[in-house]
C-alpha cells in the first residue's frame, strides 16, 4: 500500500515518458470514450445493444485503456525502480 504513495518515484517516471505524451494520452482516451458512450446510448435504443454494451463495447475499451497505458508505460525504459 506504501507504494502507491510515493510520489517522488510516480513523478520521476511520469518525467521519464513525459508530460506531453502523458496528456495527449489522456485527452485521447476521452475522446475515444465519449464517442463510446454516444454509440451506446445509440444502441441501447434497440434490443441487440442492450446485450452488445456490456458484453462487447467495455470489454474492448477496457482493453485499449489498459494496453495503451502499458505501452506508454513501458517507454520509460531508463526508469529504476527502487524498492522490493
Amino acid at each position: 500500500i506504501g507504494a502507491a504513495f510515493r510520489f517522488g518515484e510516480i513523478l520521476e517516471r511520469i518525467s521519464l515518458i513525459t508530460w506531453k505524451n502523458c496528456l495527449v494520452w489522456y485527452f485521447l482516451i476521452l475522446v475515444i470514450g465519449v464517442v463510446l458512450v454516444a454509440a451506446s446510448y445509440l444502441t441501447l435504443m434497440i434490443f441487440i445493444g442492450i446485450l452488445m454494451v456490456p458484453l462487447l463495447i467495455i470489454p474492448f475499451y477496457a482493453l485499449l485503456v489498459t494496453r495503451s497505458l502499458c505501452l506508454i508505460f513501458a517507454t520509460s525504459d531508463g526508469y529504476k525502480a527502487t524498492g522490493n
